[in-house]
């Protein structure tokens, strides 16, 4: 597999490099490792595991009109549940264009292909799984410019997730659909100016989620809205600190909400990051929000996660990660809520821009309102990545 894919890139690059102004660049990773929940599930399916990607990206033009491509191959394979294979295949265009001395206009399209699997049912002795494929496609455009003094953007975007019926390991099984296709549309609004030594925004974005009437009912899942209005400040401090804090209100909207269809919520968000002496780095991030596009309940989800990673720079080519995240989701219209936390700590060798060696350990834990979806699984990895 690797062979072929590296062969196709190579027939794409050679003629893009007869190109005036292109760049071509192949980035590969590698992945091995062992886990101990391999798909994430109650009942814990262990075993060795193999992941690879290739990807082949580069720009063609100059800075006043530039078009940028890229197209990818991942693999995931599950050792001996081969229904939890992963095939993904993937490509994305890009064009900006200057406007004028102060305007910028940027266009944007995609398309994903995965083919995977995951468990049905769980029984003693017998395991049904089951595989699905499914598209995504996704298509924006982006305005920025500089002639009402600060920087202003209006940006939109639509996409698309398509869910392809699933082909059950057990023949007695009909293929059939298990989730609905799913549309969200995304306007947005911002304008910066300078504060403080900062920079100061006022932000809005419009969300729309979009479900087929035909199978609102058969999913339970409906369309939904959000209106989220905020403003944030960010700043850099010539001691290695940066700071973003952002604070605001979002109101969901949807027929099937009760009390007028209405509900608002508090948005905030906060970073910092600190690079500090001795080749220490420390991130922290906050995020209250509501989010309609790739849930689990009918209607929406307000979501608080939390991140905290630390790094150290042991030499030029040795550098040690830990990482901690928690996401508290509770549904807005079950009465339902989960967590999940992952731990991670990483060692990597090689400089940067370099072909790189990483060991890692992972840790996940989720924990529902129904405790017989709760699982928990940890995986040790060795991987190796690069670019040319």
């Amino acid at each position: 597999m690797r062979a072929r894919m590296a062969a196709a890139a190579l027939m794409v690059a050679v003629p893009m490099a007869n190109v005036a102004h292109s760049e071509t660049t192949v980035e590969y990773w590698t992945r091995q490792g062992y886990s101990t929940n391999l798909l994430e599930s109650p009942g814990p399916l262990s075993g060795p595991f193999w992941e690879e990607s290739l990807k082949l990206r580069g720009t063609i033009g100059h800075d006043d009109a530039k078009l940028t491509y890229g197209i990818y191959q991942e693999e995931l394979r599950t050792g001996a549940y081969r229904f939890g294979d992963t095939h993904e295949t993937g490509f994305n265009l890009g064009y900006a264009h200057n406007l004028g001395k102060d305007t910028i206009m940027e266009l944007e399209a995609s398309y994903i292909r995965n083919s995977s699997g995951d468990v049905f049912l769980q029984l003693p002795g017998n395991i049904i799984g089951y595989r699905t494929v499914d598209r995504a496609m996704q298509a924006g455009g982006k305005v920025a410019t500089t002639a009402f003094g600060g920087k202003t953007a209006f940006s939109a975007k639509i996409s698309q997730l398509r869910h392809g019926d699933a082909q059950f390991t057990l023949d007695l099984l009909k293929p059939t659909k298990l989730d609905p296709d799913v549309g969200l549309v995304t306007l947005g609004a911002s304008h910066f100016i300078a504060a403080k030594g900062g920079e100061l925004c006022l932000c809005l974005e419009y969300n729309h989620s979009m479900i087929d009437e035909n199978e609102q009912p058969v999913y339970a899942r409906f369309p939904a809205s959000t209106l989220r209005g905020s403003l944030a400040y960010g700043r850099e401090f010539s001691n290695g600190l940066s700071l973003i804090a952002e604070a605001g209100i979002i109101v969901l909207s949807s027929d099937n909400l009760p009390r007028g269809g209405r509900q608002s919520r508090p948005y905030l968000h906060g970073e910092a990051k600190w690079k500090a002496p001795a080749g220490l780095e420390f991130a922290a991030a906050y995020k209250h929000d509501i989010i309609i596009g790739d849930i689990d309940d009918a209607l929406a989800e307000v979501v608080d996660s939390y991140k905290v990673a630390v790094s150290r720079q042991l030499n030029p080519w040795t550098k040690v990660t830990l990482s901690y995240d928690l996401a508290e989701s509770e549904y807005v219209y079950y009465l339902y809520d989960r967590t999940t936390r992952n731990m991670s700590a990483k060692l990597t060798f090689g400089e940067e821009k370099k072909p790189q060696f990483e060991i890692g350990y992972a840790y996940v834990k989720r924990t529902e309102a129904d405790r017989s979806n709760n699982y928990k699984g940890s995986e040790v990895t060795a991987r190796v990545s690069g670019s040319f």
